[in-house]
């Protein structure tokens, strides 16, 4: 059952911090922890006596670390700037640790996609068919901070952004609209809460000179609307306790179940639902097409009535091209019924059978089939003697042109070349052993046919394998028939020229 009743699955801060520089945003997400550490030990929360996880790149954990230190409360530092050290920095804090402050999260996107820009030789920026696979592997960093078990504040630069406006004189100009995090761009969509701290600075007193400053941070979302749209001077822990009192803390957090996926949509070889489908459909139109030609052959008049009657029946349509764009489900449905009518039983793939009732035919078949690959490149199968030469034939065995094995070459022509080619599907080993059967009886006519039938194979490897083998087989069989054939008699010339030079 995909639903169920509702509850707080939010046990977990996951707050954004950005600002420029100066604006406090280290200081405030220190506070922030801080706060949050005392308020677990206060609940009596084993998570309060867990260290908290600061993954710098800038130095500024060395100066809010007396903070920590006033406070009691155990830091551990790691300097980086590294884009994977950023996803073991989550799975560290989550195993260990209890809040995550990753400041600044600018470096980490930046040196990501700097290092993927000299790897990929990019000196006149990167592509645009660059930052699919960059937002991807950022994304799985995403997925896992918003389903992390641990509290984790990101800090980062914030930039701005620009658009172009067309004037009144019909000139487009850039102009700045707002203001965002330097990072990936949607990266502003994770944290529950998102603050934009900002630095402002007063007139100087006219008696001391000071000049006052200070720092606000306004609340850009807030996810349980209770300070969205809020300004706080100077933020503390105690300006953002109203959110974090809405999350469920000791609780069991659950964000996004990202166990789900759309594999019902997918084959096992990653090939889209509707893309498998356009293919068995093309399959099956055009085994209906052999199917009807099959039992209903030729191009006369009363043969073709018949085909388009039989599609009428199936499809309620005599028109091939109508028939094509109708889809999988209705074609797979028609074919089925004209299997019945015409086969006598359902559509069915079988394994093909190639004893044909012969005493030891089996056997011969799959033996035949273990010594496809050896044929291919001239050597006997691994772990079997290499057969021994069979004497040829002599001529007299050969069917000679007038004879009745002649009249039966077409027959046994056309009965090779649909056996292996049916409505199955193509089998190469057979095919392989019927070119070796043509040339055992020394029959080249099936053989060059069954040649010709290599041009319409489609897999490259088994087209080159099976042209290799029919190139020396028949190459074989017309050095044995040009042996058999009587020595031709001398001419005669010489001898009439001897008796011209005797007369005179």
């Amino acid at each position: 059952m995909l639903f169920k009743k509702a509850a707080n699955a939010q046990a977990y801060l996951k707050m954004g911090i950005q600002g420029f520089a100066g604006d406090g945003k280290t200081h405030t997400a220190s506070l922030v922890a801080i706060g949050l550490m005392q308020l677990l030990r206060e609940r009596s929360f084993p998570a309060g006596d867990r260290p908290v996880m600061f993954i710098d790149s800038e130095t500024g954990s060395d100066w809010v670390k007396p903070l920590f230190d006033a406070a009691d409360i155990e830091l551990e530092v790691a300097k980086t700037r590294a884009f994977v050290d950023l996803k073991d920095a989550v799975r560290e804090t989550e195993a260990r640790g209890c809040v995550l402050i990753a400041d600044s999260l600018t470096h980490f996107w930046r040196r990501f996609c700097d290092e993927y820009a000299a790897r990929k030789e990019r000196r006149r920026g990167l592509e645009f068919g660059d930052w699919d696979w960059l937002k991807r592997e950022w994304g799985a960093f995403t997925d896992l901070y918003v389903n992390s078990q641990c509290h984790i504040i990101l800090a980062g630069r914030a930039g701005y952004e620009y658009d172009f406006f067309e004037r009144d004189d019909g000139k487009k100009e850039l102009e700045r609209t707002g203001v965002k995090m330097k990072a990936e761009s949607e990266t502003a969509f994770e944290p529950s809460l998102l603050v934009h701290m900002e630095k402002h600075i007063g007139l100087p007193d006219p008696r001391t000179g000071q000049v006052e400053m200070w720092r606000t941070a306004t609340v850009l979302k807030d996810r349980s609307r209770r300070i969205d749209g809020r300004v706080f001077k100077n933020p503390t822990f105690a300006d953002f306790r109203a959110h974090i009192e809405c999350l469920n803390l000791g609780g069991v957090h659950l964000s996004v179940d990202l166990s789900r996926n759309n594999a019902a949509l997918f084959q096992d070889d990653g090939k889209p639902k509707w893309q498998r489908e356009k293919e068995m459909k093309e399959v099956a139109l055009a085994e209906i097409a052999d199917l009807l030609a099959k039992h209903f052959p030729g191009q006369a008049s009363e043969q073709k009535r018949l085909k388009g009657d039989w599609l009428e029946k199936a499809f309620n349509s005599r028109t091939w091209e109508r028939i094509q764009t109708m889809d999988w489900p209705t074609v797979n449905a028609a074919r089925n019924y004209l299997w019945i009518e015409l086969e006598g039983c359902e559509y069915a793939i079988k394994p093909p059978s190639y004893d044909g009732g012969r005493p030891g035919a089996a056997e011969s078949a799959q033996q035949g089939a273990s010594a496809v690959q050896g044929t291919a490149s001239g050597e006997p199968p691994r772990g079997e003697p290499a057969p021994a030469a069979k004497p040829e034939p002599d001529r007299a065995d050969v069917p000679p042109p007038g004879d009745a094995g002649a009249a039966q070459a077409p027959e046994a022509t056309a009965r090779l070349l649909t056996a292996p080619q049916g409505r199955r599907g193509f089998d190469a080993d057979a095919f392989a052993r019927q070119m070796q059967g043509a040339a055992e009886r020394q029959d080249l006519d099936t053989l060059n046919a069954l040649g010709e039938q290599l041009r319409d194979v489609l897999d490259e490897e088994s087209r080159a394998r099976l042209t290799d083998l029919h190139e020396r087989l028949r190459g074989g069989l017309t050095q044995r028939q040009r042996q058999a054939q009587p020595p031709r008699r001398p001419p005669a010339a010489p001898a009439r020229r001897a008796s011209r030079a005797h007369a005179e």
